[in-house]
């Protein structure tokens, strides 16, 4: 099982790492937002761990993961974070599917990663904004009409080299609103 590590504090991350590895899992770790963002795009993951506190400031792992369910990923969502507060652990589980507050058991912790994983899809099969879609699982995108330079890049560098993230990026630069809340993430 695949697991995405988001967290800020090396030494909380390296922790996780270890533990998780132990248990089976594969981990990846990301220390920001928009590195995490590089990640889930890059690769699919079963689960995510999410730190609410991040560089991109206080509330950015919650700002995260609203941006990722507006993208329609389906990952599902564990909060693992210091803030105890009733509204931030509201806040969490109506945003991810899970919030366990630190210090936590290990043990605990890896339980509710594998039910996490047990719930179904972890991509979206395609990503549409405005005229654009784009399917990750195969990497292409097509648009309804004229090409756009999204497509061209597409065309010309590759996924892989390019970046998806970045492609998508560009093609949120026509809306707007889901720019300013990527923005807000990290994106």
């Amino acid at each position: 099982m695949r697991v995405l590590i988001v967290e800020d504090d090396g030494a909380v991350a390296a922790t996780l790492d270890d533990l998780l590895v132990a248990a089976g899992f594969e981990t990846v770790a990301a220390s920001s937002a928009s590195s995490a963002w590089e990640a889930l795009w890059r690769q699919p993951f079963d689960v995510v761990v999410l730190d609410v506190m991040l560089p991109e400031g206080e509330e950015a792992g919650f700002d995260w993961a609203a941006a990722v369910r507006a993208a329609d990923f389906r990952q599902p969502i564990l909060f693992l974070t210091a803030r105890h507060d009733l509204l931030d652990r509201v806040r969490g589980l109506e945003i991810g599917d899970d919030y366990l507050p630190k210090p936590f058991a290990p043990s605990e912790l890896v339980a509710r990663l594998r039910a996490l994983a047990r719930r179904g899809d972890i991509r979206p099969r395609t990503v549409t904004v405005g005229e654009v879609a784009i399917e990750p699982e195969f990497r292409t995108a097509r648009r309804r009409g004229v090409g756009t330079r999204a497509i061209d890049l597409l065309c010309r560098y590759g996924f892989d080299r390019l970046g998806l993230h970045r492609i998508y990026a560009y093609v949120l630069a026509v809306n707007p609103a889901a720019r300013r809340a990527f923005e807000r993430a990290g994106f």
